[in-house]
C-alpha cells in the first residue's frame, strides 16, 4: 500500500478541495479510498495515507470527504460515534452510489462551520455536490444513501452548524448540469439546527451567471423523525432554463414526522428563485409509504415565516413550478400539515421587468390546519409577463382518490386574494388565473375573500379568478369582488356553488355584510346547491345566483397517462367556448396520470 507524508497529503487537499472553502487552520480532511478489510469508518485503511478515523469535533474538526476518483468501494460504515466539521460527497460519474451506513449504536454529528446565506457551499456542513475535484466541465452527479443499520438506539445524524447544499450550481465560473440525490428513509432520525443566517438548500444553483442553461436539482427523502431548523429553507432555488434527464424536479419528500422551525427571518420556498432569472422547479410532499403523516412548519415561540410557492423573479421567458402537496394526489400517503406562517404566496411574479415567463404553483391539504395572517394566490407586482401565463391553485379536502373524505382546516387572520394584479402593466397579453377549490369536510376561516383584484388598467394581461364551492364550509365577513381599491383591466371573476356552506363571519363589519356577495362576474348554482349560514346577522346577496348554461365539462379521459411524474400535474382547461372549467390530476406511485377529476364543469 503507497504511503504518502501527512504534510504533502494536507497541501494535496488544500489544492483539490479549496473551491469549497473548508479548510481550517488545524483540520485534516480525511478522504476515503475504501482500501481496508471492511467498510468501517474506523478502520484506518479505508482513508488516504491511513489517518486513522475523522472524530475531531468543533473549530477547527475534521472533514470527512468521498471523493470516487480511483475508490474501490464506495459503501462505509460509521461504527463509532463520530463528530466532524463537515462531511461531503462529490463525484464524476453519476451512476455511482455511495452508501453510508450509521451504526444504530452510533451517532454522526457534523458541527462547526459558521452558516452564511451568501457562502454556500463553502459554509455547508452536509455537502452533496456533483464536482470533480477540479475541471467541472462535464455533465456530473452524486447519488448518496445514507442509513441506518445494525442494532441499537440511535442511528441518527445531526447537523449543529453550517449550510446544507444538495446538488447545485458549485459555482459562478461553472456551467454543467447536475443533480444529487439523498436518502435517508432508512435513518430513525435527521436533525439539522442552526436557526440564523442559514441556508439549507436542495437543488439550488450557487453563484451569478444569467446566461448559464443548464440545470441543477436535487432530492432529499427524510428519515421518519425529522427536523429542519433553518431560517431559509430552498427547494429547487434554481434549476436555470435546462433539463436534466426526465426528472429536472428538485423536491423533499417528508417522514412519518417531520418539523420545519425557523426564527425570524425566514422563508420556505418551493419551486421558486428568490433572487434571480432562473427557472425553478420544486415540490414539497410525503414519500411513498407513509401512513398518517404529519408535517409541522413554525416556530415553537410563535415566529411566523413566508411561504413561497413558485414565487418568479426577473423572469424573461423562464417558467417557475412549484408543489407542495400533502394528499394522495401525487401518489402517496397522505398526511396532515399544521403550519403556522406570515404569508402564503402561490405563483408570484416581481421584481423587474419580465417576458414571456410565467409561475404555476399549487398547495393542496386534506388533514391539519394551516394557520397564517394573508395568501395570495396569483400575484404580479411589476411589469408583468408579455403572454406569459400564470396559475396558481390552493386546494383545501381535496384527497385525491375514488373515495374522497378530505378535510383540513384554514385561518387566515387576513384576507385571501385571488388573482393580484397590483402595479403598472405594459404588457401585451398573458393572464394570472386563479383557483380556489374547496370540497368535503373542508373548512377554511378568512377575514375576506378577494376575487380577482385587479387595480392596473394599462396592458392588456387578463385576470381570471375562481372560487369552486363543492363541499365544506368557507367562513368570511365578505366575497369581494376585487379589492378596497378600484379596479381596472380585464377580470373574471367567477363563484361556482355546488353543496358548500358559506357562513358569515362573527363580528362581520355592517359594510362588509351589506356588500356580501356582489359584482362577480357569474355565481353559478349546480347540483350540490347553495348554502349560506348567516350565524345570525343579517347579510345583502346583491348578485344573480344562476343555473348553468350548456353542457360544461363532465368529465374528462385520460388516454395516455405518460410516467415519470413527481408530483400531480397542475391543470388548466381553456377554450371551448367556455369559461371557468377546472380540473384536478391524479398520479400513481409510478408517476402515471390516472384521472383528472372535474372540480368545476
Amino acid at each position: 500500500m503507497r504511503t504518502i507524508r501527512k504534510t504533502a497529503l494536507l497541501a494535496a487537499v488544500a489544492a483539490t478541495t479549496g473551491a469549497f472553502g473548508m479548510q481550517e487552520a488545524h483540520a485534516i480532511t480525511y478522504i476515503w479510498d475504501g482500501t481496508g478489510t471492511n467498510t468501517n469508518w474506523s478502520t484506518a485503511a479505508n482513508w488516504t495515507a491511513d489517518l486513522g478515523t475523522p472524530s475531531v469535533g468543533g473549530a477547527g474538526g475534521d472533514v470527512a470527504l468521498f471523493d470516487n476518483t480511483g475508490v474501490l468501494n464506495l459503501a462505509n460504515t460509521v461504527d463509532v460515534n463520530t463528530s466532524i466539521t463537515q462531511l461531503a460527497y462529490r463525484q464524476d460519474a453519476p451512476t455511482n452510489v455511495y452508501t453510508t451506513s450509521i451504526d444504530r449504536s452510533a451517532t454522526l454529528t457534523i458541527s462547526g462551520l459558521t452558516g452564511s446565506n451568501a457562502a454556500a457551499p463553502a459554509n455547508s456542513g452536509l455537502l452533496v455536490m456533483p464536482t470533480t475535484a477540479a475541471g467541472n466541465g462535464a455533465p456530473t452527479g452524486a447519488r448518496v444513501v445514507i442509513q441506518s443499520t445494525g442494532v441499537g438506539a440511535q442511528g441518527g445524524l445531526n447537523i449543529t452548524s453550517g449550510n446544507v447544499q444538495i446538488s447545485g450550481r458549485p459555482g459562478a465560473s461553472v456551467d454543467s448540469p447536475s443533480y444529487a440525490i439523498l436518502d435517508l428513509s432508512n435513518l430513525d432520525s435527521f436533525n439539522y439546527s442552526q436557526a440564523t443566517n442559514s441556508t439549507f438548500s436542495i437543488g439550488g444553483g450557487n453563484g451569478a451567471g444569467n446566461s448559464d442553461t443548464n440545470s441543477y436539482w436535487g432530492q432529499l427523502i427524510l428519515s421518519n423523525n425529522s427536523t429542519i431548523r433553518t431560517n431559509r429553507l430552498v427547494i429547487g432555488g434554481q434549476n436555470n432554463t435546462g433539463t436534466q434527464g426526465t426528472q429536472p424536479v428538485s423536491s423533499l419528500l417528508l417522514g412519518q414526522s417531520t418539523t420545519l422551525n425557523s426564527t425570524l427571518p425566514g422563508n420556505l420556498y418551493v419551486g421558486s428563485d428568490p433572487t434571480a432569472a432562473k427557472t425553478s422547479s420544486g415540490a414539497l410532499m410525503f414519500r411513498a409509504g407513509v401512513t398518517n403523516g404529519s408535517m409541522s412548519m413554525g416556530d415553537t415561540l410563535g415566529n411566523r415565516n413566508g411561504w413561497e410557492i413558485a414565487r418568479h423573479r426577473f423572469q424573461t421567458t423562464n417558467t417557475n413550478f412549484g408543489v407542495a402537496d400533502f394528499t394522495s394526489a401525487s401518489g402517496t400517503t397522505e398526511g396532515a400539515i399544521n403550519a403556522n406562517t406570515a404569508t402564503i404566496t402561490i405563483s408570484a411574479q416581481s421584481g423587474g421587468v419580465a417576458g414571456a415567463g410565467g409561475g404555476f404553483g399549487m398547495l393542496s391539504m386534506n388533514k391539519g390546519t394551516i394557520d397564517t395572517q394573508a395568501m395570495v394566490i396569483t400575484r404580479t407586482t411589476s411589469n408583468a409577463t408579455a403572454g406569459g401565463v400564470n396559475v396558481g391553485v390552493f386546494n383545501v379536502g381535496l384527497k385525491g382518490a375514488g373515495t374522497d373524505t378530505g378535510g383540513g382546516i384554514v385561518l387566515v387572520s387576513g384576507t385571501i386574494s385571488l388573482g393580484q394584479r397590483i402595479a403598472t402593466d405594459t404588457s401585451s397579453g398573458g393572464s394570472l388565473n386563479s383557483i380556489l377549490n374547496l370540497a368535503n369536510n373542508g373548512a377554511i376561516t378568512v377575514d375576506r375573500l378577494f376575487v380577482g383584484n385587479n387595480t392596473v388598467a394599462g396592458g392588456t394581461q387578463a385576470v381570471n379568478a375562481t372560487v369552486n364551492l363543492n363541499g365544506g364550509t368557507l367562513t368570511t365577513a365578505q366575497i369581494k369582488a376585487g379589492s378596497d381599491t378600484a379596479q381596472a383591466g380585464t377580470t373574471s371573476r367567477l363563484i361556482n356553488f355546488n353543496g358548500a356552506t358559506v357562513k358569515v363571519k362573527t363580528g362581520a363589519s355592517q359594510v362588509n355584510r351589506d356588500t356580501f356577495l356582489e359584482g362577480h362576474t357569474a355565481a353559478t348554482v349546480n347540483a350540490g346547491g347553495a348554502n349560506f349560514d348567516t350565524n345570525a346577522q343579517d347579510i345583502i346577496v346583491n348578485q344573480p345566483l344562476v343555473a348553468p348554461t350548456g353542457d360544461g365539462v363532465q368529465s374528462i379521459t385520460v388516454d395516455n397517462g405518460g410516467s415519470g411524474y413527481r408530483v400531480a400535474p397542475i391543470v388548466l382547461i381553456t377554450g371551448g367556448g367556455g369559461t371557468g372549467a377546472s380540473a384536478v390530476a391524479r398520479i400513481d406511485a409510478a408517476g402515471s396520470v390516472v384521472g383528472l377529476d372535474v372540480t368545476n364543469p
